[in-house]
């Protein structure tokens, strides 16, 4: 390449730079607000942009199949007989998942077809991880303050564990 064309591409570079500078200047928010879209997106939006972002990643990824967990949320979570796998949570733990939900703006908000239910989103996720955990229990597992399900899938297929009895659920593995 000829000293022109690297002279072109450095003026690119920094107009393209000024062009950044400039614009950040006019908006007044922080960059990490731009890709947080300002925490207020609406819950459908942000949970479409998400899925198509790990299915973009998936298409371009060539490693071994990863495995998807999928989480349905607190107005159609995973029935206990669907889920594969099942997260104990502790009260810390449940407690700080609140407080994600409160981070994003748009969980605050009632669901725009909530049903006759009318708690808000954190409310139902209380109740549901709270449920889960009782349900199990009183099915004879391990007592844990609450549970989350999820399906995992391997290459768009359910991933089915193996079986591991219950009697050894309370154990630690080493």
């Amino acid at each position: 390449m000829t000293f022109l064309d690297w002279a072109i591409i450095g003026l690119y570079f920094v107009f393209a730079a000024a062009i950044g500078l400039a614009m950040s200047r006019r908006a007044g928010a922080p960059v990490s607000e731009f890709f947080v879209g300002g925490r207020s997106l609406p819950w459908w939006l942000a949970g479409t942009s998400m899925l198509e972002a790990v299915e973009a990643a998936l298409r371009l990824y060539d490693g071994p199949p990863p495995e998807l967990w999928l989480y349905r949320g607190a107005w159609q979570e995973w029935s206990v007989n669907e889920a594969i796998v099942l997260v104990p949570l502790s009260e810390e733990e449940l407690r700080r998942k609140i407080q994600a939900i409160f981070k994003h703006e748009s969980q605050k908000d009632s669901a725009p077809f909530p049903g006759p239910d009318p708690r808000e989103f954190w409310q139902r996720v209380v109740d549901r991880n709270k449920g889960t955990a009782e349900l199990l229990r009183g099915l004879g597992l391990p007592a844990y303050f609450a549970m989350e399900a999820y399906v995992t899938l391997s290459e768009g297929r359910r991933m089915e564990g193996p079986e591991v009895a219950t009697s050894t659920l309370g154990e630690t593995r080493s």
